[in-house]
């Protein structure tokens, strides 16, 4: 590939296309990166240099043309997020075929920290208009992106250049219960210090669903909430922080109208049971009529302690 090795086959092409437009020598941008052997691509030699505003080159592009480069463009950005090569990867974002949607996309593929940060800046800093792009699969944002990753720096980066705290994916899910579900309690706090709703469930799969005012996304009753999957894997952290910015203790989702208490008695988390009765949790019973005493019975038997703390939140629950 051509940030590689300076004489390779994708190299000659990209230095034919750019040397083949007509436009004068005033309309060269200065080169976006420096060709020096002290900052060589990954196997060396220099990085080579567009001489002319690439821009020019799609004035008179057909579409098989178009499609062709954007093809080409394609193979050489996952080549560069493959090698974590950061001045490849700003090269490669200032082309005119770089694509917001493939670039949120690939995210799912970037493995180094420090690459993924660069692409966040190169999309906070120069498509800001973009930030909301979802990628081709799941309709996740780059924020939805930094959350799974657990990354509190990129959140931080993102949010600021004004990307919507609360954007869902396809499935409802929104970049706090992402960070949830990765257990990532950073990433959890950052975007609750950023004004997530700590409320917001995902879609679920019956007939509760309803839409937010505003969002054309499918919400459910049913669908997880993000104290509900933190109780559910005992995740304290993420427990508490979600509690002291307002979750609700007893919303239902995650699955047959199971409250956060019925989830971590399910999960046989102690101290997350602990955690949610110190709270106000109340022992109510699910859609199949069973309370978090009668899980935590069933499941875990031998576990006293638990018996006893989901025991509080029965007794205050008489009459509910």
């Amino acid at each position: 590939m051509w940030w590689l090795h300076g004489a390779s086959a994708s190299s000659r092409f990209l230095m034919h296309t750019l040397a083949s437009n007509g436009a004068p020598e005033d309309d060269a941008l200065p080169s976006l990166v420096t060709a020096s052997t002290s900052n060589p691509p990954v196997t060396g030699g220099p990085i080579i240099t567009p001489k002319r505003n690439p821009k020019l080159l799609t004035v008179n592009d057909g579409p098989d043309l178009s499609a062709e480069r954007r093809a080409r463009w394609n193979t050489w950005w996952m080549g560069a997020l493959e090698a974590n090569n950061v001045e490849a990867i700003k090269m490669c974002f200032e082309m005119p075929w770089a694509d917001a949607g493939m670039i949120v996309s690939s995210m799912r593929a970037i493995n180094e920290p420090r690459t993924f940060q660069a692409v966040v800046m190169l999309l906070a800093e120069r498509r800001k208009g973009e930030l909301e792009t979802k990628e081709h699969v799941g309709g996740l944002t780059a924020l939805a992106w930094a959350a799974k990753r657990g990354d509190a720096r990129s959140i931080e980066t993102l949010v600021t250049y004004g990307a919507v705290v609360d954007a869902r994916d396809n499935g409802g899910a929104t970049p706090l219960l992402h960070a949830v579900v990765a257990d990532a309690t950073p990433a959890v706090e950052c975007l609750l210090g950023f004004g997530a709703d700590p409320n917001a469930r995902a879609s679920g799969g019956n007939s509760g669903r309803r839409r937010d005012a505003g969002d054309d996304s499918p919400v459910s009753e049913d669908g997880w909430s993000p104290l509900g999957w933190a109780a559910r894997k005992g995740q304290l952290g993420s427990i508490r922080l979600l509690l002291t910015h307002g979750a609700d203790v007893n919303m239902r989702g995650g699955g047959g109208g199971s409250t956060p208490l019925i989830q971590a008695a399910m999960g046989g988390h102690l101290k997350a049971v602990q955690e949610l009765v110190s709270a106000g949790a109340v022992d109510t019973r699910d859609e199949s009529g069973f309370t978090a005493a009668m899980h935590a019975g069933f499941r875990h038997p031998q576990n006293a302690q638990l018996l006893g703390a989901v025991a509080e939140a029965s007794s205050a629950s008489i009459g509910v």
